[in-house]
């Protein structure tokens, strides 16, 4: 997201710039997008990286620092400190810590933070319990997703079963993000199993995304359990950079992510008209507070998974009003450029 919020802080006319590491898919990602490269590290020596960030800030006179990352408080506390820099310090959290950070040290770190923006009420919670900051400096702010890119208008329906030659009297269910534990994937060929007992010829499955590194032999498992389970109306497709034209072939996306911290997933379905499926936990429950605009499911339940997919495949009418409910829910509250005014807000009022 660091490069995302880069991007659009650069369309309010901010001078911005990234600070990363030299041989990070970062930094390639951000000359590409033409964003400047305030500082870059070529080790991983943290001194040296200390020494080098503070020199940038007392050079580039840096004001606002936004890290997106609270591991990198280590290098930019005691950067500011040696650059000796008023530069006002923020921390976008986005995943829920299992540690709590009271201790002496992250006290020192945390106090130099002047806010901390939590993506979720679910992370907002998750700050305050393990972190060492007075609730009032804790600020809700969701992801948000740009509207004009995912936008179903954008995109040809036909493009994405044409690639993977699904006609289009076929019902598309896909499950898209890293193919990791936690993410819901055994529930999902679980579910995929019961739905084709009833309509096995009707409806196509695909499964987006691949493996980190180190958990390749989870992906081989996924893989593995599909074909003991004989489910041949499966597709793998592994890494895809084009989100938005798979989800405009698709009709349901299911989102069976046992603990979601968000679920940016989820938001670019729902504003390209794709009706959802979701586990309700967490960060879930900021984007789809009622069934109005998606349908809910207990996490690690692939019983009632295959049920809200039979509900779906069946009710054409419920796919439709959940697709036009869905998108207008992300125009009204994920609209990412309106939340980028909202941060350009924070920056000043601080």
């Amino acid at each position: 997201m660091a490069l995302e919020t880069a991007k659009q802080l650069q369309k309010q006319e901010l001078k911005v710039g990234i600070v990363c590491k030299n041989d990070s898919p970062l930094y390639e990602n951000s000359i590409k997008s033409g964003i400047n490269i305030f500082c870059k590290f070529k080790n991983s020596n943290k001194i040296t990286n200390i020494r080098k960030f503070a020199g940038s800030i007392k050079t580039l006179n840096i004001k606002i620092i936004h890290s997106h990352f609270s591991n990198d408080l280590w290098t930019i506390v005691p950067a500011l400190k040696m650059s000796k820099s008023g530069s006002r310090l923020y921390l976008t959290k986005h995943l829920a810590s299992g540690v709590v950070k009271k201790d002496i040290l992250h006290k020192y770190l945390y106090k130099r933070v002047d806010k901390i923006f939590a993506i979720s009420d679910f992370i907002n919670k998750n700050v305050i319990d393990t972190c060492p900051v007075p609730e009032e400096k804790v600020i809700l702010l969701p992801n948000g997703i740009d509207l004009n890119v995912f936008s179903r208008t954008r995109y040809n329906r036909s493009d994405i079963r044409k690639e993977f030659n699904i006609t289009d009297d076929k019902i598309i269910i896909a499950l898209i993000g890293r193919i990791t534990p936690g993410k819901g994937h055994k529930e999902f060929i679980e579910a995929i199993e019961a739905v084709n007992k009833t309509n096995s010829a009707e409806t196509v499955y695909l499964v987006t995304g691949s493996s980190a590194k180190g958990e390749e032999h989870f992906e081989a498992e996924i893989k593995q359990l599909a074909k003991n389970k004989n489910i041949n109306n499966i597709i793998f497709t592994d890494y895809r950079n084009d989100i938005a034209r798979i989800l405009a072939g698709t009709d349901i996306l299911a989102f069976p992510s046992h603990e979601e911290s968000f679920g940016i997933t989820l938001l670019e379905a729902m504003a390209m008209e794709v009706p959802v499926i979701a586990s309700n936990n967490a960060g879930v429950a900021d984007i789809i507070p009622t069934e109005e605009c998606g349908l809910l499911i207990p996490p690690k339940n692939s019983v009632e998974l295959a049920k809200a997919m039979l509900k779906l495949i069946n009710n054409p009418g419920l796919r439709k009003n959940l697709a036009i409910k869905g998108r207008k829910r992300v125009i009204e509250n994920f609209d990412i450029e309106r939340i980028t005014r909202d941060l350009v807000k924070h920056y000043a009022i601080s």
